[in-house]
């Protein structure tokens, strides 16, 4: 003889996502709170067991954004921003 109980139960999630010009159609958006400045890595390596940058992205300070395809003269070859 088995004896036992068994339920099955089914969850849904919702999302609702909402528009600042569904509320304010007349209105001009509201400033960031935070300025989002890229940042350029420096144009050298410095001898080392690891570079300056890689330690700021590991420590979660700043975020890789995209590649920088324009180096020249003091810019380096890639740009972060602060982690908000």
């Amino acid at each position: 003889m088995v004896l036992g109980y068994f339920e099955d139960a089914t969850q849904s999630n919702s999302r609702i996502f909402l528009n600042y010009e569904d509320f304010y159609p007349e209105e001009p958006l509201p400033p960031y709170f935070i300025n989002c400045d890229f940042v350029t890595a420096p144009p050298t390596i410095i001898p080392g067991p690891r570079s300056p940058l890689a330690e700021v992205i590991d420590s979660g300070e700043y975020v890789y954004v995209r590649d920088n395809e324009n180096t020249r003269g003091e810019t380096g070859p890639l740009f972060v921003a602060r982690r908000i």
